[in-house]
């Protein structure tokens, strides 16, 4: 664990007046007070590890919703394209069973004509 201080710029002044400004007054709480303590890692640990992981798995989490939307979308596509195949099949099914009766009935019809007289 390392210890370093990095000067953070202060939105109300630009740093070139802040700069002068404490050359002028030689003021080192003012030097202080826009240093900021930034605690750098050495070692593995294992909660910033897992830190790491979660932001990943977030990253990771968008990626994936994005996956299964195109999935889903994927999937509704051919689920409606096979109800179409399924409903055109049932028409020509319909069709044919009406062309057999049909058919079955003049046959039927002509075979007694034929027969009886």
């Amino acid at each position: 664990m390392k210890l370093i201080s990095i000067p953070v710029l202060d939105s109300g002044k630009s740093s070139r007046s802040r700069f002068h400004n404490r050359i002028n007054n030689n003021n080192i709480d003012d030097v202080n007070n826009y240093n900021e303590v930034v605690y750098i890692d050495d070692d593995d640990d294992d909660d910033d590890d897992d830190d790491d992981d979660d932001d990943d798995d977030d990253d990771d989490d968008d990626d994936d919703d994005d996956v299964m939307m195109m999935m889903m979308m994927m999937m509704m596509i051919i689920m409606m394209m096979m109800m179409m195949m399924m409903m055109m099949m049932m028409m020509i099914m319909m069709v044919v069973v009406v062309v057999v009766v049909v058919v079955v009935i003049v046959i039927r019809s002509a075979l007694l004509a034929y027969c009886s007289g």
